[in-house]
C-alpha cells in the first residue's frame, strides 16, 4: 500500500512539485484503485519499482481473501464448466474446472502439463521452478520435446467421467483435432478465442 502514499511518491521522483505536479500522481493512483490493472505500470514508470507482470488482473489481496473451496467430494455430482488451452513445446498446457459456489464464486480446479525435455532452459527462461512445482504436485512433466496431444486426451476424458462436466471452453488454435476428438467422445468442446471477442465480456 505504500504507492498509495506521497512520501513513496517523492522518493521515486524528487521533481515532484517542479517538473511533475503531485496532483499528477494523485490521478495516477486514484486510476490504479479504480482499475488495479494498470498498477503494476504505474510502479514500473513513476515509482521505479520493477515488477514481474506489466499487468495484474486480480490484486492478490482480494485474491487471499478468496475461502478455501468445497471438497471433490462435494464436487462430484454438480455441474461445471472448463476451460482447455493446449500449448506445442514452449508453454504450458492448462485446463481448468469452475463450479458455482452456493454463496457466491466459484469452486477451482486446474491442471497443467509441460514437455519434460529441457526443463532446464524453461525454469531459467521463465524465471519459475518447474520441477518443484512438479514435485510438489501443482504440474505435471510429460516426457518427450513437445505436448502428447494423446496425454492430454486422454486425462480430459478421465476427468470427464470424474466430474460434470458441462462444456469445456477451446482456444481453437493448434487445438481442432483434440476438440473434434472430445466432441466425438461425448464431451461438449465450444470455441472460446483468446483475444477481445471472447474474453472482454466474461472477464468484466
Amino acid at each position: 500500500e505504500c504507492w498509495k502514499k506521497p512520501e513513496t511518491w517523492r522518493k521515486a521522483n524528487p521533481n515532484i512539485g517542479v517538473s511533475v505536479p503531485e496532483s499528477f500522481y494523485v490521478r495516477e493512483v486514484q486510476k490504479c484503485i479504480d482499475d488495479p490493472a494498470l498498477l503494476n505500470n504505474f510502479l514500473r514508470l513513476h515509482l521505479n519499482i520493477v515488477t514481474e507482470q506489466s499487468e495484474i488482473w486480480i490484486p492478490m489481496d482480494k485474491y487471499d481473501l478468496c475461502e478455501e473451496g468445497r471438497s471433490d467430494k462435494d464436487l462430484l455430482k454438480q455441474p461445471c464448466w472448463g476451460g482447455l488451452d493446449v500449448s506445442t513445446n514452449k508453454d504450458l498446457t492448462s485446463l481448468a474446472l469452475a463450479w458455482k459456489h452456493p454463496k457466491g464464486g466459484y469452486d477451482m480446479r486446474w491442471w497443467f502439463w509441460i514437455p519434460a525435455d529441457g526443463i532446464e532452459e524453461k525454469e531459467k527462461r521463465d524465471n519459475v521452478p518447474y520441477r518443484v512445482w512438479a514435485n510438489e504436485g501443482y504440474i505435471e512433466l510429460i516426457p518427450g520435446e513437445v505436448i502428447d496431444q494423446g496425454w492430454i486426451q486422454s486425462k480430459v476424458l478421465e476427468l470427464s467421467k470424474q466430474y460434470h462436466i458441462q462444456e469445456i471452453a477451446c482456444d481453437p488454435w493448434n487445438n481442432s483435432a483434440m476438440m473434434q476428438f472430445l466432441i466425438d467422445h461425448g464431451v461438449n468442446a465450444i470455441i472460446f478465442r483468446q483475444g477481445p471477442a471472447s474474453i472482454t465480456e466474461p472477464g468484466k
